[in-house]
C-alpha cells in the first residue's frame, strides 16, 4: 500500500508553527532580560546590558568547543545577571549532549526559529500516525491468513511512498491510517510530529528552565 498525496498541508499550518515556536524563544530572551533586571536591582539595568542582553543556546557535537562558544557569547548576551544563573543556564546547554545536541529541547527551538526567520517557513509534511485495521465499508471483517511484513512509516509521508506490505489469503479487511503533521526540517534528526513537539517544547520551557532560574528573579 502507497500513500497518495493530493496537495501539501496548509501553509498557514507553517504560520501557526513559527508563531508557536518564536512565541517559545522570545520567552527565553525575555527571561534573560529579566534575569538582568533584577539583578541589577534597585539601580536601572545598563543600557549596554538590555541592548545585548540574549538567552543564549550554544549546540556543537564537540563540548571543549561548545564551552568555549557559550562563554564567549554569554560574556556580552548574559553580562548583566547573577554568575549562578548563568551558570545554571550553561548547565543546560546543548552542546552537553555532544553528537546528539539536535535532540535537546532549547537547541529545537533556536533552530526552528533561526530558520523561520531568516531562511523560510518551517518545512510541514504529512506523516502516519495510528495504523489499525477495521472491516470493510458496511460490512464485517475476516482474516484467514495474514502475514504484515512492514507497517507503517518514519518520517514525511511523500506521494507514492510505501505505507504498508502484507500478504494476505482469504480475508477481507481495510487498514486505516491517522494522518498526522510532521515538521520536516532537514536539520532535525528525525521527523517529529508538530503538535507532540511543539506542547513537548512548551512543557520543557514552562517545567524545567523557568523554576530553575526563577529563585534569581527575586
Amino acid at each position: 500500500m502507497r500513500a497518495k498525496i493530493r496537495k501539501p498541508p496548509p501553509p498557514e499550518l507553517a504560520l501557526m508553527v513559527g508563531d508557536a515556536i518564536h512565541a517559545l524563544r522570545a520567552t527565553l530572551d525575555h527571561l534573560a532580560l529579566e534575569l538582568a533586571i533584577a539583578f541589577c536591582h534597585p539601580k536601572l539595568i545598563p543600557a549596554e546590558v538590555e541592548e545585548t542582553s540574549e538567552f543564549v543556546i550554544i549546540g556543537d557535537a564537540d563540548e571543549v568547543r561548545g564551552t568555549h562558544r557559550f562563554d564567549s557569547a554569554a560574556g556580552s548576551k548574559l553580562k548583566g545577571i547573577d554568575p549562578d544563573a548563568r551558570k545554571a543556564i550553561k548547565g543546560i546547554q546543548p552542546y552537553h549532549r555532544k553528537t546528539t545536541y539536535a535532540e535537546d529541547p532549547l537547541w529545537v527551538i533556536h533552530e526552528l526559529d533561526r530558520i523561520d526567520k531568516h531562511r523560510r517557513l518551517n518545512l510541514t509534511a504529512y506523516a502516519l500516525g495510528s495504523v489499525g485495521l477495521g472491516g470493510p465499508a458496511g460490512g464485517s471483517g475476516y482474516i484467514e491468513y495474514l502475514h504484515l511484513e512492514r507497517m507503517g512509516h518514519a518520517g514525511p509521508v511523500e506521494d507514492g511512498t510505501e505505507v504498508a506490505a502484507f500478504t494476505a489469503r482469504n480475508a477481507s479487511f481495510q487498514m486505516n491510517f491517522a494522518r498526522e503533521i510532521t515538521l520536516a526540517e532537514p536539520s532535525l534528526p528525525n521527523a517529529v510530529i508538530a503538535v507532540q513537539t511543539l506542547t513537548r517544547l512548551r512543557d520543557y520551557v514552562n517545567n524545567e528552565v523557568v523554576p530553575l532560574l526563577t529563585p534569581f528573579l527575586r
